[in-house]
């Protein structure tokens, strides 16, 4: 369900378990990348990186095997990103 209340989930991370990186190098294994596909300032999608492929381009996973391991540049033109990093929690 994360990519229907993209919103919602960035509201709630931000802050408290994450903080907003400026680009794409900002960003490591386990971190968002959120998509707002039009540029409209509705955020519509959001994916998990996973690592790098063997081109050393960051690559994710989203909710579908279409976009298994997938360059995370997705998208259009038009198309505008965000990238969360998410902070290390240790629980003892």
């Amino acid at each position: 369900m994360s990519w229907i209340n993209v919103g919602k989930q960035m509201a709630w991370w931000n802050g408290r378990n994450s903080e907003w990186a400026s680009s794409i190098n900002g960003v490591t294994r386990g971190d968002f990348v959120y998509y707002d596909w039009s540029g409209d300032g509705t955020w519509d999608h959001v994916a998990v990186l996973v690592g790098t492929n063997s081109a050393g381009q960051k690559i994710v996973d989203a909710h579908t095997t279409d976009y298994y391991h997938t360059y995370w540049k997705m998208g259009y033109a038009s198309t505008v990103y965000k990238f969360a990093h998410v902070r290390d929690k240790w629980i003892v």
